[in-house]
């Protein structure tokens, strides 16, 4: 596995909520003729593959 350069990296802070941010993300690629095609709560997944109850950093969009 290759290492990637922090240089390689890209973040962005946003002032909104995660609803916020998810809207102006999908808003701005529709403006450019894109589309989300579906959408995957990694915390349901992860809980029902692994049938137990998982505590993160960040709470679940819901």
């Amino acid at each position: 596995m290759t290492n990637v350069p922090a240089e390689a990296w890209a973040s962005r802070e946003l002032a909104t909520d995660l609803d916020g941010a998810i809207e102006r993300v999908t808003a701005a690629l529709a403006e450019q003729g894109f589309g989300i095609l579906t959408r995957i709560d990694l915390h349901e997944a992860f809980a029902d593959k692994l049938e137990a109850t998982l505590r993160w950093d960040t709470p679940s969009p819901r």
